[in-house]
């Protein structure tokens, strides 16, 4: 088994132009359908959007989907387009990485694939208004699907999605308020994340290789769906409160997992929780809070994120959805926002380091040394 990295599958991309459904008839036989998971198409603006895909063909053979998600660098390299893009914000685009290399493409029949997302694990939207969404697969092939570079060649079919139009409501502080104190109790919940993890653990087994004739259902059971949509509903509140209970529940890694990579790499952090906000100043300042802590360890993937922040902070233009990433101008004015938040980070964490001791101390040292090395 080979791990490797590559550039992140899904991505966004905004448009200032509206959005059209694709001709019926092209590919023919082949349906794709977005819709949102609930039926809802109105949403406050602090509030994570469910959507489902259903991807099936009326003809036989004709087409096939990559499913091995995780074991190569075609299973999720999926697009969602938004119009009007000027006011939707967008992750920063980074690394993932897979276990290389298996290959599994069932055919597609009358009975759909159905996969989920969160809208908003890839987006913001700065402003209320009413916005096209459309989706669009790179995982489909034209009959078995079986390439040369089955691992990396993008699907050969183009299968995209219907547009579909949400609303997006102005803020409301009381409903945020009650959705921070739900989505806490569910998260709180003592058994809550085992179940969800047990969960997460069984249905992501269906997207990875399997035993010929067997079938594993790829979607989440109801209890892990309650928890998910929890986290998911804490991750996208930009309020102050919701905010400081964000950065205050990011896990860091182990003692143990800190010690296998120290000073020569890092294990990440999981962001779910910050990894987007409309408002990365107070996401850095809860970040810088939190780093200032004389017991608090902070670790190299903690430093990235709050360095992420800043970067969006000082540079909006950076994160906004109609950026276009190969394009030189944008990676020169990436570095040098990225230079510049590197240096208030160490500044901080120099100064956060003289009330700090024992493991604290050494993690945050470490922090720093391999900071400074990023030049």
């Amino acid at each position: 088994m080979v791990i490797a990295l590559a550039p992140l599958p899904q991505r966004v991309h905004g448009v200032t132009e509206p959005l059209f459904a694709p001709r019926a008839d092209l590919p023919r036989g082949l349906h794709v359908e977005l819709r949102p998971r609930d039926g809802r198409t109105a949403f406050h603006r602090y509030e994570s959007i469910p959507l489902e895909v259903a991807v099936s063909s009326s003809r036989p053979h004709a087409y096939s989907i990559e499913l091995d998600y995780g074991w190569n660098d075609v299973a999720g390299a999926v697009d969602f387009i938004v119009s009007p893009g000027e006011s939707v914000i967008k992750v920063i685009e980074g690394l993932h990485g897979y276990a290389c290399c298996h290959s599994r493409r069932p055919f597609l029949t009358t009975t759909p694939e159905v996969f989920r997302y969160n809208l908003t694990d890839s987006i913001r939207f700065v402003r209320p208004g009413t916005y096209q969404v459309q989706y669009r697969s790179r995982e489909v092939f034209s009959g078995d699907g079986v390439r040369k570079k089955p691992y990396t060649d993008r699907g050969d079919v183009p299968a995209v999605s219907n547009v579909i139009t949400l609303t997006i409501l102005p803020d409301d502080p009381e409903w945020g308020a009650a959705t921070l104190k739900n989505a806490l109790a569910i998260l709180d919940e003592p058994r809550s994340r085992w179940v969800a993890d047990r969960d997460r653990r069984r249905w992501s087994a269906a997207f990875g290789p399997q035993r010929p004739g067997t079938r594993v259902r790829r979607l989440p059971g109801p209890a892990a769906t309650r928890y998910i949509d929890a986290g998911q509903a804490l991750s996208m509140l930009d309020t102050k409160e919701g905010i400081r209970e964000r950065v205050r529940r990011l896990q860091m890694p182990s003692e143990r997992d800190w010690r296998l990579t120290k000073g020569n790499g890092y294990t990440a952090v999981g962001d779910n929780f910050v990894r987007l906000s409309t408002r990365p100043d107070l996401v850095a300042a809860a970040l810088e809070t939190r780093a200032s802590d004389p017991h608090f360890g902070v670790q190299f993937g903690y430093v990235m994120l709050w360095i992420a922040k800043l970067k969006q902070r000082e540079h909006p233009e950076l994160a906004s959805a109609l950026r276009n990433e190969d394009n030189g101008t944008y990676a020169s004015a990436e570095r040098d926002a990225f230079l510049s938040a590197r240096t208030a980070v160490l500044e901080s964490l120099e100064r956060a380091l003289v009330q700090k001791t024992g493991v604290a101390r050494e993690m945050t040292a470490d922090a720093i040394q391999m900071l400074r090395r990023e030049k």
